[in-house]
């Protein structure tokens, strides 16, 4: 769907044409380059807590997130000098399966394992920040 930049109501554009990517999330649109997100794979997310008495590193791996297509999006701006847009989105839930590994010390205690890891998720609140590029043809 074309939109106008300078369309006052781009931001309420936007959500519409992302809110109608759902149906496509399962198999992704390759004709745009959009990856398949139902299940979402992400093959290494590491998270780093180094805060107070805490020093620990989790590294996961062969990540699979399923849920993706329960998002709703509660806030959308479009940021068209610095080709942003950033949300705020809703999952109502959201399960994953990865295998992990953690390292590090929590009170002075060594805290080390790797196994499988199982979550699921419900009420999550997320920002997110999409980054883009000016394509011309």
């Amino acid at each position: 769907m074309p939109y106008n930049r300078d369309d006052p109501h781009l931001n309420d554009c936007v959500k519409k044409s992302f809110s109608s990517l759902k149906p496509f999330l399962r198999k992704g649109i390759p004709k745009f380059h959009v990856p398949v997100c139902e299940p979402l794979k992400i093959p290494e997310m590491k998270l780093d807590r180094n805060t107070g008495p805490a020093f620990i590193t989790f590294i996961f791996t062969n990540v699979n997130v399923k849920g993706a297509k329960y998002f709703k999006i509660k806030h959308l701006n479009v940021d068209i000098k610095n080709n942003t847009i950033e949300l705020k989105l809703f999952i109502s839930r959201l399960s994953m399966t990865a295998k992990y590994d953690v390292n590090g010390k929590f009170m002075m205690l060594p805290i080390k394992s790797n196994e499988k890891a199982n979550g699921n998720f419900s009420e999550l609140k997320t920002d997110v920040k999409v980054n883009g590029l000016d394509i011309k043809e």
